[in-house]
């Protein structure tokens, strides 16, 4: 399982560099003008030669979404922004919880990651989940509410 935060980035990251780099024409031509290599995910690479996205880059990014979703609330009181907002802290609370345990054990799928190190990984993100995911919405509701 591959997380997904981390496909979209490392896709939206190799864009950008391609974009960056100039028109085709520009950039050395290896054996086609495009390959799939050229937008493939796994070939982003930074110089330890994994994907381009940092630990903990999904819940900060959901965090700034929750934090302006709910000034947003307090600025306009405007009830569908609180709605949002539990939204987000639900998506918050998750991928806090994969990345606090599964990060590490979920590169390259998995696959290099042995079982008795595996699932009390996976044990352990469901645990922190099932404690995140209530108190994130509950403190939502009741300090913004």
């Amino acid at each position: 399982m591959t997380d997904p935060w981390y496909r979209l980035a490392s896709r939206l990251g190799h864009f950008a560099r391609a974009a960056a780099a100039g028109p085709a024409a520009e950039r050395p031509v290896r054996w086609a003008a495009w390959t799939y290599a050229d937008y493939h995910w796994r070939e982003a690479r930074v110089p330890n030669g994994h994907g381009g996205v940092p630990r903990f880059f999904s819940p900060v990014l959901l965090l700034l979404a929750l934090l302006v979703l709910l000034w947003f609330r307090i600025a306009q009181s405007v009830q569908w922004s609180l709605y949002l907002a539990l939204f987000a802290g639900a998506l918050f609370a998750w991928r806090l919880a994969w990345h606090l345990h599964l990060y590490g054990a979920m590169e390259y799928g998995g696959g290099y990651t042995p079982p008795e190190v595996l699932d009390p990984a996976r044990r352990r993100y469901r645990r922190t989940l099932l404690f995140l995911l209530p108190a994130v919405l509950i403190g939502i509701y009741f300090v913004w509410a």
